[in-house]
């Protein structure tokens, strides 16, 4: 409501990073209560995605998978600069911002999206995700151009049947949205 979908984007962002430094006890505690975040606004021209952490949106559609965010860890940003990320080190996919008491101050990724036609936005955290060495087994996962909510059930149990045991987040967006009817009398 007045606001354009950036700043909405960082508004939620920010709301969700107050609310986890202020879990009881967060700001005493040895190892604070901490999260990471995704969220995305769905308009008629495009998505706006926010994130920070390793929770991720891919883009799913006919040609596939493709991921949207890159993860605050040292292995996905050295990634981007095209250097060579060898085996998985424990220190590689440690994450460099999360939310609570004790995150470090920055502001939110979040980029602005126009889909090249219709598909689905996926957003997860890494319950789903750790489990899918490339972001097509998600797509394939998620059974092609089923329904959002079958396909959100689908992934879930992809996750679970890989042993999933951290939480599995997941929702599945249609693009373009669906078209909503004006309510009143």
């Amino acid at each position: 409501r007045g606001y354009g979908v950036h700043q909405s984007t960082e508004g939620g962002v920010a709301a969700a990073a107050a609310a986890a430094a202020a879990l009881p006890g967060a700001r005493s505690a040895v190892a604070p209560p901490s999260c990471t975040y995704v969220s995305a606004i769905v308009t008629d021209t495009g998505l706006t995605i926010g994130w920070v952490g390793d929770s991720r949106a891919y883009w799913l559609d006919a040609d596939g998978a493709t991921a949207l965010t890159v993860d605050d860890s040292p292995a996905a940003q050295l990634a981007t600069t095209g250097i060579p990320v060898p085996g998985v080190d424990p220190h590689s996919v440690a994450l460099l911002r999360w939310l609570g008491a004790d995150a470090p101050d920055g502001p939110p990724h979040v980029v602005t999206v126009t889909p090249p036609g219709p598909g689905r936005l996926l957003l997860c955290s890494d319950g789903l995700s750790r489990y899918a060495k490339e972001p097509a087994d998600l797509a394939v996962a998620a059974g092609g151009v089923a329904p959002p909510d079958t396909a959100a059930l689908a992934l879930t149990e992809f996750a679970l049947d890989r042993g999933g045991r951290d939480n599995i987040t997941v929702a599945v967006l249609p693009f373009p949205p669906p078209a909503t009817t004006p309510s009143g009398g």
